[in-house]
């Protein structure tokens, strides 16, 4: 899917937004191209430095007044990662506002298109590391409403894993007993993605594990093994070893 922002009909909108990411530019300007929003040339390509970190104890300093709680986190984090805080400062409410809604378009595609959006611009791979996994981070889960799938791989312990003569997986199957511990206040379901790696540690295919309606601090074992629809890199005899790559969390009233 490609990125829906550079459609947005806001021209004001466009020249600010490009500048949030720390950008120099959107769509490859040049020097003095004039910013769409009449405000002045455009820095041409590599002049900016990376995002300038926000002095500790600083407040963010823009007009919030429209945004809602999510908005408000995302563009907080926007403010912290920008070398155009000044940019941002001076926008109206209704701009912010318009800004944050920008963004959260993307929210009905994928991470990789929000990475990828980041990444193509002309100084996008010049963000910090740091600023860059921050973004997309409230981009997730402040902006969009998503759950870190990483955040719950803790409740998952792989306890057991190897190859074995299986009764129901056959004969030297690689199989692995897992435990998953509801680690929050309410009942929930889990569904737990077990990567397999080969012995130089790449991807080889994936399975699920599942409990369901697990009650707080309750446990739930099980042992899964995959089939060899789901080794798609590779094969059953390359598998070296597991691991749990995402969980899900469901809560259930």
């Amino acid at each position: 899917m490609k990125p829906r922002l550079a459609t947005v009909a806001l021209p004001s909108l466009f020249g600010l937004f490009c500048l949030t990411l720390t950008l120099t530019a959107c769509g490859g300007g040049t020097a003095g191209t004039p910013a769409p929003n009449g405000s002045g040339p455009i820095p041409p390509n590599g002049s900016a430095a990376a995002s300038t970190p926000t002095p500790k104890g600083e407040v963010p300093a823009y007009d919030d007044s429209k945004l809602e709680p999510g908005e408000k986190k995302f563009m907080d984090t926007v403010w912290a990662v920008t070398d155009n805080r000044a940019k941002l400062k001076e926008a109206d409410a209704r701009t912010v506002k318009a800004v944050a809604a920008a963004y959260a378009l993307e929210c009905l595609g994928e991470e990789k298109d929000r990475e990828k959006f980041v990444d193509e611009q002309d100084t996008g791979a010049r963000m910090p590391a740091a600023d860059r996994a921050k973004l997309l981070a409230s981009w997730r889960s402040d902006l969009c409403g998503e759950a870190d799938k990483e955040a719950f791989t803790k409740d998952v312990a792989l306890t057991r894993q190897g190859r074995q003569d299986h009764d129901v997986w056959g004969k030297n199957a690689y199989a692995v007993t897992y435990k998953i511990t509801n680690s929050g206040t309410g009942a929930a379901d889990y569904f737990a993605r077990i990567e397999f790696l080969d012995k130089d540690g790449d991807f080889l295919g994936s399975t699920g594990a599942l409990a369901e309606r697990l009650g707080p601090g309750k446990s739930s074992t099980g042992e899964v093994a995959p089939v060899p629809a789901e080794i798609t890199n590779g094969t059953l005899g390359d598998i070296a070893t597991a691991k749990v790559s995402e969980v899900d969390r469901t809560p259930k009233n």
